[in-house]
């Protein structure tokens, strides 16, 4: 069932705060759930105390886009905080006699996947602080960088995986628990690039991770971005459980999930839709669901160029 979502959406400056942030919201809350996992590994309560601070200290911020962003210029001393406590673990792993040989290689595996963790911390500090003075502007980018940013963000989904699926980019090269994401890029700019409202990237992000949380390994996301030279087009599809057809149009409010969703499927803010709604509202666009009870889901941003009204 396709529906054009039309919510209305009453957004406090905390919630615009938290939607702006949504991105740095999640990649704290998966170091904070690896760090807590490399806890219970090597059995230490308190071997990663101050990393789950400093998390913690984070999230408390996320209400609060400006004091978020002057915490984060002190991003070397989170970092630092970070990695400090990788190398106790580290040492403590190699002299405790109590863990055994696959634990010991287990903490090393969790300690290699939170590292490649902090390099797209330290990459979603630097879009935090870029948002200062972006919100409801808009940026000139090229195709080639928004696929090269998708394809570190599902290399990054894969690792901390930790072999449950795989994510391809090409039919042949597919495997029966792999992902297939296949892109479209098409635009009327010279050099395959495309001026996309600041924070779409953001979104096409956001509803890439959803496609593949909804979804069963093995399946094909699309993500297709196209400019016609009037405007915009976000399309991103999947062949999940799809949504509750009452609930299609409700999706997009404020932390609201289908309620076919899962215990484990609740890490993170719940806002990609809704942060995708509000971006086409802000930028005069308009949004569709197409979705079927366990034939997957299709999301579609239509957003004007500059200066073009939108019709409807």
């Amino acid at each position: 069932m396709k529906v054009e979502i039309t919510a209305d959406l009453n957004l406090s400056g905390q919630d615009i705060s938290r939607l702006v942030t949504h991105s740095f919201h999640n990649i704290v809350n998966v170091l904070k759930t690896n760090y807590e996992a490399l806890r219970g590994l090597c059995g230490n309560s308190l071997a990663v105390e101050n990393s789950l601070q400093a998390c913690a200290r984070l999230t408390s911020l996320l209400a609060d886009k400006e004091a978020l962003i002057n915490e984060v210029g002190q991003s070397e001393s989170y970092l630092e905080v970070f990695r400090t406590d990788l190398e106790t673990v580290a040492k403590f792993a190699v002299t405790d006699a109590a863990l055994t040989a696959r634990k010991r290689r287990e903490v090393d595996e969790s300690i290699r996947n939170i590292e490649h963790i902090l390099a797209v911390f330290s990459y979603r500090v630097r879009e935090v602080i870029a948002r200062k003075m972006a919100v409801g502007s808009r940026e000139y980018i090229l195709f080639e960088d928004i696929k090269d940013t998708l394809c570190e963000f599902f290399d990054a989904t894969v690792q901390n995986a930790k072999g449950r699926f795989g994510v391809v980019y090409e039919v042949s090269n597919k495997g029966a628990k792999d992902y297939l994401v296949e892109f479209e890029f098409n635009g009327v700019e010279e050099g395959g690039a495309i001026v996309i409202p600041f924070m779409m990237e953001d979104c096409i992000r956001d509803l890439a991770a959803n496609a593949r949380k909804y979804s069963p390994a093995g399946t094909r996301i699309g993500i297709s971005l196209v400019d016609d030279g009037q405007s915009i087009t976000l399309q991103v599809s999947d062949a999940g459980r799809g949504i509750p057809e009452g609930e299609i149009g409700q999706v997009v409010n404020f932390g609201v999930r289908g309620s076919n969703t899962r215990k484990n499927e609740m890490y993170g803010g719940g806002y990609g839709l809704t942060k995708a709604w509000w971006l086409c509202k802000s930028f005069n666009g308009r949004m569709w669901i197409d979705s079927t009870l366990g034939g997957g889901t299709t999301v579609t941003l239509r957003i004007p160029h500059k200066g073009v009204e939108s019709p409807g």
